[in-house]
């Protein structure tokens, strides 16, 4: 506990080392928190990496997901990213919620949302929390519609409801270019239904949340369903 707190208090990186090392020295095996810490004083992603890897030879133990985010927040590029969150499920790591928030809140709007989508959907978990951050970029830089495809992969969550209720205008026109197109997706349908919801749209969202009821989903989903028709007015 003394030597974890000694390299707490480190304020640079190469400090937080010289503590280990003394730790080392003192016959005291560094546990997780002092190598947690000391990912969080690296510089770059090549320190932090050079801490996860000397966790794993010297505990034997895998990095927790907290480690592993704190890895992911040294990186600056989204491909790199993308690569590690590979090889943590290839070599066995947990990965959670944070580590899929961290990869997609690297700058993105250099790829289009058809081609951020393809990766995600690639990605051995889908959480759709990781999808915000990205919604909002393009959202910062008006692409407003490669914000809308992204709000359809995610309409559940806060930034996609948020679109949907300042941009209600230009999503009801783009939800109808999609029908009109011959979209048929589950979520084309569940979206729209949230998005007339928000804008007290009642004729809209009841036909388009009672097609979605309709789809095959899961119990989370057909539930939220039938909480908007409820609140529906006669």
């Amino acid at each position: 506990m003394t030597y974890n707190t000694l390299i707490n208090l480190a304020n640079d990186y190469d400090k937080g080392r010289a503590v280990l090392a003394e730790m080392k020295e003192a016959g005291v095996k560094p546990n997780e928190v002092a190598y947690s810490t000391l990912i969080s004083l690296a510089k770059d992603y090549r320190e932090a990496r050079v801490a996860i890897d000397e966790l794993i030879k010297i505990r034997g133990e895998f990095p927790g997901e907290g480690q592993l985010t704190a890895l992911l927040s040294k990186v600056e590029k989204f491909e790199i990213a993308v690569q590690l969150a590979i090889e943590f499920r290839e070599r066995g790591f947990f990965t959670g919620r944070s580590i899929y928030e961290a990869i997609f809140a690297k700058p993105i709007i250099q790829y289009s949302a058809k081609e951020l989508l393809g990766v995600y959907n690639n990605l051995p978990f889908k959480f759709g929390s990781s999808l915000q951050n990205p919604i909002r970029q393009y959202r910062n830089v008006g692409q407003l519609d490669q914000a809308f495809y992204l709000c359809l992969a995610a309409p559940e969550t806060g930034a996609a409801k948020k679109f949907f209720r300042e941009e209600f205008d230009f999503c009801k026109g783009m939800f109808e270019a999609e029908l009109k197109a011959g979209n048929n997706e589950d979520n084309l349908f569940y979206a729209y239904g949230i998005a007339a919801i928000l804008k007290e749209d009642w004729s809209t969202a009841k036909k388009h949340l009672e097609v979605a009821l309709e789809r095959p989903c899961h119990e989370k989903r057909i539930a939220d369903i039938e909480r908007m028709l409820k609140a529906i007015p006669d």
